[in-house]
C-alpha cells in the first residue's frame, strides 16, 4: 500500500539519489492554511527517513501553482522548509513563453523570482546551520499508511518534535527501539510482521498513539494478526474529539524530548499552525520557524528547565530578537540564541 504514487522506498533503493516532482500550493481553495506544504514535506521526510545518506533532489519542482498569482512568502517558505527537512537541490519548472498561460511562470512573476533568488543565496549562506537542523535525531515515528495519514502528518508537523516516517517494511523490532512514541494514522494497516514488532515494542514500554480504526487490519484486511497490538494502542481521538491535534500535542508535551528544548506558545491563545525545529550549533541554539496561519501570530519561545539563552538574532534578516516574536504568515525565521552561562 502506498499513500502517494509509487513505492518510493523500493524505487529509491536502486538509485544514487532520491527524486521528486512536488507542487506545493499557495492559498489553496478550501484549505485552512496559507500554503499546503504536506505533499512536498512528507515526500522529503520519507526519503530522509529511509535513505538519510542519499541526496534528495526535486528535478521538476512546481513551486508555482497554475492559474493564480503566487506570493513571495510562499516561495520563501517552501524553499526554506524543504531544505531544513533535508532536500539537497531543486530544479524549478519554468513554462515556455509560447505555452498557454505563460504569466504563471516564475519568470513572469518578478516578486516570486526575487524571493527565489534571495532564498537560494541564503540557503547557501547558511548551509552549515541548515545541515544541523536537517539532521536532528528523531524521537517519534509516524506509520506511513492509512487514509488519515496526511491528517496525522500535519498534527505532528506543528509539535516541534522531529519525526520520521515508517513504511511497513521498516517497522521492525530493531528499528522501533530508537523511538519514544509511534503514531498510527486513522485506518493504518500493517503486515503481520510489523504488527508483531509493534506489539513487542509496546511490551518493552514504547508508546503507540493511534486514531480511530488504527491497526485494525493487516494489509489484506485480516483482523487476527493485529489483535495483540490493539490492546497496546492509546487512542487519542474519539467520536467526541474536535481537535485531535491539540490532544496529541498535550500527550507528547508530557514526554521529555531532547530534540525539543523549547516550546512555542501563543501570546493570545489563538490556535497556532507554527512549525519549528531546534538544533545545537557551536555555542548556540538554532531555532527555525515558519507560521503557516493565514495571519501573523504573536508567540513566546519558552526554554525547558535547565536551558538559558540570550542575544537572539534572526540570521536571515540580521535583526535582533528576544523570546517574544511576531511571526508574519509564511515568513521563515532562522534564529540564533547564545547560551547563557549564568
Amino acid at each position: 500500500y502506498e499513500v502517494i504514487g509509487v513505492d518510493k522506498d523500493a524505487f529509491s533503493r536502486e538509485l544514487d539519489a532520491c527524486g521528486a516532482d512536488c507542487f506545493p500550493r499557495n492559498d489553496p481553495e478550501g484549505f485552512h492554511l496559507a500554503s499546503d506544504f504536506r505533499e512536498q514535506q512528507s515526500i522529503i521526510d520519507l526519503y530522509k527517513s529511509c535513505y538519510p545518506e542519499k541526496a534528495i533532489i526535486d528535478t521538476e519542482y512546481h513551486i508555482m501553482h497554475y492559474w493564480i498569482p503566487v506570493s513571495a512568502q510562499h516561495i520563501k517558505a517552501m524553499m526554506w522548509d524543504g531544505a531544513v527537512h533535508g532536500r539537497s537541490a531543486a530544479a524549478i519548472w519554468v513554462w515556455g513563453r509560447n505555452l498557454e498561460n505563460p504569466e504563471h511562470s516564475i519568470m513572469n512573476q518578478p516578486w516570486c523570482f526575487e524571493a527565489l533568488a534571495h532564498s537560494a543565496l541564503d540557503l547557501r549562506r547558511f548551509s552549515r546551520e541548515i545541515f544541523a537542523l536537517a539532521n536532528v535525531k528523531p524521537e517519534v515515528a509516524l506509520i506511513y499508511n492509512g487514509r488519515g495519514y496526511l491528517e496525522s502528518y500535519e498534527e505532528l508537523y506543528f509539535t516541534g518534535i522531529p519525526f520520521i516516517l515508517l513504511p511497513d517494511g521498516r517497522i521492525t523490532k530493531e528499528n522501533l527501539e530508537r523511538f519514544k512514541a509511534i503514531v498510527a494514522p486513522k485506518g493504518a494497516a500493517v503486515s503481520d510482521a510489523a504488527a508483531m514488532a509493534l506489539e513487542a515494542y509496546a511490551k518493552r514500554g514504547g508508546r503507540i498513539l493511534g486514531k480511530k480504526d488504527s491497526l485494525l487490519h493487516n494489509l489484506y484486511g485480516d483482523e487476527t494478526p493485529t489483535r495483540g497490538v490493539l490492546g497496546k494502542v492509546e487512542f487519542y481521538d474519539t467520536a467526541e474529539t474536535k481537535n485531535s491535534g491539540r490532544i496529541l500535542r498535550e500527550i507528547l508535551d508530557k514526554e521529555d524530548f531532547a530534540t525539543r528544548p523549547f516550546r512555542i506558545v501563543s501570546r493570545d491563545n489563538q490556535r497556532l499552525f507554527v512549525t519549528w525545529r531546534a538544533a545545537k550549533f557551536d555555542d548556540a541554539w538554532l531555532i527555525f520557524v515558519i507560521n503557516y496561519n493565514r495571519e501573523a501570530r504573536e508567540v513566546i519561545i519558552k526554554p525547558v528547565e535547565g536551558i538559558s539563552i540570550k542575544d537572539g538574532v534572526d540570521l536571515i534578516t540580521g535583526e535582533r530578537v528576544d523570546l517574544s516574536l511576531r511571526l508574519p504568515s509564511l515568513e521563515p525565521a532562522l534564529i540564533r540564541y547564545r547560551l547563557d552561562a549564568r
